[in-house]
């Protein structure tokens, strides 16, 4: 008998998600069905961009709050929608304290799913208050198996009690889209960085690094991708640093622009903090680099270490550190050949470990287990 298996992921009608779980689909002979948050929004305001064609069953479902992470939940129709199709596994895309995961745990249970998993990204051991606590010890108890984005956020969730097995899932790319190009590294060497514009990204060390590498005589422009609350603290310092004619800002960009954005720089920078309540859970950044053919100059925040280090795509220097930093940059600035050859390694390691065939693979890996561990 085909098993059914039904996917909730609020995000999935976008155009990478969408191509992910149609890679997904056809790797099996399940009856898929997946359902999306109807209208999605992302933590700005701003649609998420739909994808059209695909041939894999998408049924959009309204949720409240629209584009709240941690406290959006699901109409009743996604009971209504399980009822009805009647699935095997009930995979849902989300955090195990998450309000939406609970709240689909309890209709899959009403409806009498026999599996289900979830999924995390949480790196960091946090206490939360009571009525989470009790959701997301819910979650667990339930819980078939789960996939986690990275080592340290299966220890996290070991942390919180989680004892099924738990599986990687990684971000997928459109390699397609990331397209690899050659450049020469020789100076004046672009530096880029692309991502929110809070405190904790850490842009003002880099923008400190800026400044160490023009006293030391060595030109490098920085250009500055995205949008947030920081950006007026930002373009304040560059003008009190005298810089310029050095630093741009492009401000949010749209997904079709993030490829052409990559072909513009010779050097990512992600100098993030870690904070009491945040450090880097993955750096999709990392990867889109890495695959554009992009070297890599990280902070030791989180994954970050790990994944630059997994897919052999640059460097790391400690976080909030701008004098290692420039240090680092104005020795690989000295080494274009280096340079050349990091980012072809990248390019190779992303293709390997984040194209969509092989990250649509991690999944079918992790739902086909739970549903042989289920029949034996």
């Amino acid at each position: 008998m085909t098993a059914r298996v039904a996917i909730f992921h609020p995000w999935a009608a976008s155009p990478t998600r969408r191509r992910l779980l149609d890679r997904f689909a056809a790797s099996v002979d399940w009856n898929v069905h997946v359902y999306a948050a109807r209208d999605w929004r992302d933590e700005f305001g701003v649609q998420t961009p739909r994808s059209s064609g695909s041939p894999v069953r998408l049924t959009e479902i309204p949720v409240f709050p629209n584009g709240s992470i941690p406290l959006h939940v699901w109409s009743p129709r996604a009971l209504i929608e399980m009822r009805r199709f009647r699935p095997d596994v009930a995979y849902v895309y989300h955090e195990p304290f998450g309000i939406a995961t609970a709240e689909l745990f309890a209709f899959a249970r009403g409806s009498g799913v026999p599996v289900l998993g979830f999924h995390t990204a949480q790196n960091l051991r946090k206490r939360y208050p009571a009525a989470i606590r009790i959701a997301e010890r819910f979650v667990c108890k339930n819980a078939s198996f789960a996939t986690a984005v990275s080592a340290e956020a299966t220890e996290a969730l070991r942390w919180r009690g989680f004892r099924g097995p738990v599986s990687r899932f990684d971000f997928s790319l459109d390699l397609e889209k990331f397209e690899f190009s050659e450049r020469s590294f020789r100076p004046p060497v672009r530096l880029g960085f692309l991502g929110r514009l809070v405190e904790a990204k850490g842009v003002d060390v880099a923008l400190d690094a800026v400044r160490n590498l023009s006293d030391r005589g060595i030109f490098a422009s920085f250009q500055i991708a995205g949008i947030g609350p920081h950006e007026g603290e930002l373009r304040s310092k560059v003008s009190q640093m005298g810089l310029g004619d050095r630093v741009s800002f492009a401000g949010r960009l749209s997904p079709n622009d993030v490829p052409t954005f990559y072909k513009s720089i010779d050097l990512l920078i992600v100098p993030s903090i870690t904070t009491a309540g945040w450090k880097e859970q993955f750096g999709r950044v990392v990867i889109e680099a890495a695959a554009s053919g992009v070297p890599v100059v990280a902070s030791t925040s989180g994954e970050l270490p790990g994944l630059v280090d997994r897919l052999k795509c640059g460097w790391t220097s400690a976080e909030g550190d701008p004098v290692a930093l420039s240090s680092l940059l104005a020795d690989l600035i000295s080494r274009p050949a280096r340079l050349s050859e990091v980012a072809r390694a990248g390019r190779a390691m992303a293709v390997a470990a984040h194209s969509e065939s092989a990250v649509a693979g991690q999944l079918v890996d992790a739902i086909g287990a739970a549903l042989e561990a289920k029949r034996s």
